[in-house]
């Protein structure tokens, strides 16, 4: 990945990151727990391509011990 510009591969699997993000999070109700875990993927995914690194990954009960 260039510092400024991203490359066409990198449009390419952002343009179908995306799409999963918006289907995974597209339930006429709540989307289930595994959609919204796929998504949190993907989202994860289009971060790394923008360069940044994900670092640790926390339980949301994890998350809550840490706020008490």
């Amino acid at each position: 990945m260039s510092k400024t510009h991203l490359d066409e591969i990198e449009v390419k699997e952002l343009l179908r990151l995306f799409d999963a993000i918006k289907l995974d999070l597209s339930d006429s109700s709540f989307p289930t727990r595994t959609n919204r875990l796929e998504a949190v993927e993907n989202m994860k995914k289009v971060i790394q391509i923008h360069g940044y690194d994900i670092t640790e990954q926390k339980t949301a009960e994890e998350l809550s011990e840490e706020e008490a």
